[in-house]
């Protein structure tokens, strides 16, 4: 079965996407199917995609005994990445001040690729998923270079969801975007979440922003997160 058989999948333009999405989203709220933005960027095949791997079931079952200690404890190349230094302040007061053109993120996954050209590239997904942290083992997301296999990426965002509300709202085949809830409202707060996002998503920081203190920044009362890996 096609990984995109288990979604109806409905094309929308970037322009109105996240509009689309808003109302999708309350209507989830209200009992409706999860909706997610799928942007395919031509790598559809990636997606319908058979492959041997283990069903969503089974990647749940694997997500409540998979190891994440690795994200979760100090790394000896954190201080190659500008954490000793903590965040700095000059930087938290620039960025995350009224107006800043560079203050945290905004979902970009529907602005991608040549999404106003092709109507198939992006669409909004809906999902019978009631939990989003679920979603990673839906999509059979992950376990390619170094990024985490699904048991893993549902165990990250179980618990990122449970103490941050956040929640998965747009995905690409090297990409996903959540919007939070409760972001992290102290700059200690920040950074900590930060070093968690740097060892589960190293890019972020190693072809990214440069300086856990400068991704610190970004997450620091941010109601959207990025995650890319190459």
């Amino acid at each position: 079965m096609s990984r995109l058989s288990r979604f109806e999948l409905i094309p929308v333009d970037g322009t109105c996407a996240l509009a689309e999405l808003r109302r999708r989203r309350l209507e989830c709220r209200a009992g409706g199917p999860y909706p997610f933005l799928l942007n395919l960027s031509g790598q559809a095949h990636l997606w319908a995609e058979t492959g041997e791997g283990l069903s969503p079931d089974e990647i749940l079952q694997a997500s409540w005994v998979a190891d994440i200690s690795e994200y979760l404890r100090p790394s000896p190349h954190e201080l190659d990445c500008g954490a000793e230094s903590g965040p700095d302040a000059a930087e938290f007061s620039v960025r995350n001040s009224p107006g800043s053109p560079d203050r945290g993120w905004a979902l970009r996954v529907h602005t991608s690729g040549a999404l106003h050209d092709e109507s198939d590239d992006l669409c909004l997904a809906l999902s019978p998923i009631r939990e989003p942290w679920t979603l990673p083992a839906e999509l059979e997301f992950g376990g390619w270079n170094l990024n985490p296999d699904a048991a893993q990426h549902c165990a990250m965002f179980r618990r990122w969801e449970l103490l941050y509300g956040a929640e998965i709202v747009g995905v690409r085949h090297d990409i996903l975007e959540c919007e939070v809830s409760h972001p992290p409202q102290t700059r200690e707060a920040a950074l900590e979440l930060a070093r968690e996002h740097h060892r589960f998503c190293n890019d972020l920081v190693n072809q990214g922003c440069g300086t856990l203190s400068s991704l610190a920044a970004r997450l620091f009362r941010s109601r959207y997160w990025y995650f890319w890996w190459d």
